[in-house]
């Protein structure tokens, strides 16, 4: 009983500080030990690690940004650099810190600008920055912010994924509230790293320029990019980082606005020299320990990004038979079935689906809903096929993935299949016009 009443009251308090307004969280770094820091950093030793938190947090979620920042500093390793560049709300110029054991230097005490986290320069400029004065074997870019997929919304106001949760009386965790799409809830209807100030954010075209321009002056690619923001695990956002990155850690779900705990996530250093594929497993892990008894609607993936162009060739493959279906079958009843199947494998945003699950339960459908004929038989060879491979490439490539009761269905990689109209940022990606998948959501639409 009282571990009952300990759990509702820890509960409690999580949600009365995810209501909390910014107004009464104006905390500073007061309890680290903040110093200025001159031209020596240009001497700095070369190390395991180079973590790099571009926190937009010119917007709903500062308080957050100051509870991540203290995590990082709680559980700093030696072989690890922490550069954090962050920007709040008002008129305070952009800050940049380095930081350490119970301590974050700020790195740019002359700065008088206000920097816009939404424009590419201002993310290529902290990443090369970084880079030069802190070299590293291995880098961690940590994307921190709001996030909606791989759809570039028609920006007016981010949303706090605050709103989103409410307590639950009988289970006392926080639970999705879906009577709304994610995206619905914006004004009007993708982007990461929302500034407010400038009414911008990284679109899938400026994050892609970035990383190339960045990977292009390093002669290398980011070991790992990470996304501390909402709904990023898709196929499209891994399509567009594999040129650039190696894994990528994001969550097919809306996050808590806390986010991740940076603190779990350095312990692993402690006693470990960590690969970047054992990193980005670790990331999920802590993932989990941190949300595991506060909510049953969480997810995060680890994927390995060499295997996007395998999956990218099945789900062309995958794409065209569906097309065949919806041209050799009564269209109307094989839409209605893939509704069903969206219905109950979608995440908060309705348009994006699980791939894994929405593959595996189209077959399955069309095994038991088709009569049986060589017509249909042949046809469910080739889907058998198809998906087969599509399961093995995505068992091999999420590498691992946490998830929530609720999110039972959560295999590591969403995709978008919108129900009326394709968002117009998703046709301008390359996927969209060099894979049937486009074509096939062109006819499901229709």
């Amino acid at each position: 009983m009282i571990k009952i009443i300990k759990k509702y009251f820890y509960n409690f308090l999580l949600l009365l500080t995810i209501q909390i307004s910014i107004k009464s969280c104006e905390l500073e770094l007061n309890n680290l030990k903040t110093t200025n820091l001159i031209e020596q950093r240009k001497i700095n030793k070369k190390k395991d690690w180079l973590f790099l938190i571009y926190m937009a947090a010119n917007n709903d979620l500062y308080p957050y940004a100051i509870r991540n920042i203290r995590e990082t500093a709680k559980n700093t390793p030696e072989n690890v650099y922490i550069i954090i560049q962050t920007a709040e709300p008002g008129s305070k110029k952009t800050k940049r810190y380095l930081v350490e054991k119970n301590k974050a230097t700020l790195l740019n005490p002359n700065e008088t600008l206000k920097l816009d986290s939404g424009k590419e320069e201002t993310l290529t400029d902290f990443i090369l920055w970084s880079t030069k004065h802190y070299p590293s074997e291995h880098i961690l870019l940590d994307l921190w912010d709001h996030g909606t997929g791989c759809i570039d919304i028609d920006y007016r106001k981010s949303i706090n994924p605050a709103e989103l949760f409410k307590m639950n009386p009988q289970s006392m965790l926080l639970e999705l509230d879906r009577t709304r799409g994610y995206l619905s809830l914006f004004e009007p209807s993708r982007g990461v790293c929302f500034d407010e100030t400038y009414g911008t954010y990284l679109t899938n075209e400026k994050l892609e320029k970035s990383l190339s321009k960045a990977t292009k002056e390093l002669n290398k690619k980011i070991d790992i990019v990470g996304f501390d923001a909402c709904l990023m695990s898709m196929f499209e956002i891994g399509d567009i980082l594999e040129p650039f990155v190696d894994y990528m850690v994001a969550s097919q779900e809306v996050e808590l606005g806390a986010g991740w705990r940076y603190d779990l996530i350095l312990n692993a250093f402690k006693h470990n020299h960590m690969w970047p594929k054992d990193l980005a497993i670790e990331i999920t892990k802590a993932y989990k320990i941190a949300y595991y008894n506060i909510t049953n609607d969480y997810t995060l993936s680890a994927i390995d990004l060499s295997k996007i162009k395998l999956l990218k060739n099945e789900i062309d493959s995958f794409a065209k038979l569906l097309i065949r279906c919806l041209k050799e079958y009564p269209a109307s009843e094989i839409k209605k079935e893939l509704r069903l199947i969206k219905t109950n494998n979608c995440f908060d945003e309705p348009t994006f689906i699980d791939l894994k699950s929405l593959c595996n339960s189209f077959v399955d459908t069309l095994k038991n809903k088709t009569k049986k004929n060589i017509k249909t038989d042949e046809l469910i060879k080739i889907f058998d096929e198809v998906t087969n491979k599509i399961n093995f490439i995505i068992d091999d490539l999420v590498l691992a993935k946490v998830n929530g009761p609720n999110m039972f269905y959560a295999n590591g990689l969403s995709i978008y299949l919108p129900e009326r109209r394709i968002h117009h940022s998703y046709k301008l990606l390359n996927f969209f016009n060099t894979n049937s998948w486009g074509s096939f959501i062109e006819n499901y639409i229709e």
